[in-house]
Parts: structure tokens; sequence; C-alpha cells
């Protein structure tokens, strides 16, 4: 039997999933917007150089019109994929939830860490601890196995927040801010 170290357990709501989906959106799959910055800005530049050309004549309004319809698509595609990533990982989070109890439990043990919800449980060995990732408002553990555990800060008491800490430094998991 494994003895427990340390347990916690939350409530997973619309809105935690959405904070999770919002994170690992935005921050992991397409780098945050400070990624997206320069595009923005070479988009806008973009656009105003082609409506200045159409407005002092050298380029016809059709022709203005065409080039501002091609600079569109692209950034149109963008937004519908960036919206359409949020909404399936918010989806995946919240689908072996769906008509169930939301109630998530973490054990924490010397030797593992243990999840359990009403609907599947799962975990890893600390030595399988590949990544920990530290959100504002969630911390991500990352497997090797490809096992993650998202756990709220809310329910991170310092002595939780320092045995994670420790046994990420001990199995030398990478540990960044998210």
């Amino acid at each position: 039997m494994i003895q427990t170290i340390h347990e916690v357990e939350f409530e997973l709501t619309d809105e935690l999933a959405a904070e999770f989906a919002r994170a690992l959106v935005g921050r992991e799959m397409f780098g945050g917007w400070q990624r997206l910055l320069p595009w923005a800005l070479a988009v806008l530049l973009l656009g105003a150089a082609i409506v200045v050309l159409g407005l002092q004549g050298w380029i016809t309004p059709a022709v203005a019109s065409v080039l501002l319809l091609i600079l569109a698509f692209p950034v149109g595609i963008a937004v519908v994929r960036r919206r359409s990533m949020h909404q399936m990982t918010m989806w995946a989070t919240m689908l072996p939830f769906r008509g169930a109890d939301r109630t998530v439990r973490i054990r924490f043990s010397h030797e593992r860490v243990h999840m359990e919800t009403s609907a599947d449980e799962g975990g890893g060995a600390w030595n399988e601890l590949h990544e920990l990732v530290i959100f504002p408002e969630f911390w991500l553990l990352r497997f090797v196995t490809g096992v993650q555990i998202a756990l709220p800060r809310s329910v991170l008491s310092a002595e939780l927040d320092a045995f994670i800490r420790r046994k990420a430094d001990d199995v030398r998991a990478l540990v960044h801010e998210g």
C-alpha cells in the first residue's frame, strides 16, 4: 500500500476547464500573444499601405479591395483556428465529466501521483515526471507516459508546493512558467 503524503480534492467547474483550455491553447499551442504581435503589426502595416496606395490612385479601388480581401483571409483562418482549438480543448477536458460527478481527487506519495475522478483514474510515478508548467491559475504536471495532471493553484498549500518542486528537482524535470 502506497502511503499518501498529500491529498487534494476539487470540483472541475466549467470556468476552471475554460481556464485550462485558455492557458493550454493560448500559451502552449500558439506561444501566447507575444508571438503573434509581429504578424499582427505586419498585417496592419500592409493593410494600411494598401489603403494609402488605393487612396493616392496608385492602384485601382478594385485591386485594393481584392488585396485587402486576400490579406483578411489568413487573419480570419487564424482567428477561427484559435477559437476551434480552445473549444476542442475545453470539450476534451469536460468530456469525461458529462452527466457525472466532477470531483477530482489527487493523491501524492513519495513514489507517485494518483488522480481519481468518477469516470477514470490514472497518474504517474515521480521518476516519469517530464515537466512541471506553472501557470498563474494552475500547475500542470506532464509525465513521459503522456499523462497530464492539472492542479488548480487554489488547492496548493505551501507544503504541497514545496513537495512537488522538490520531487520535480529530484528527477530533474523541466520546471518553468507557462
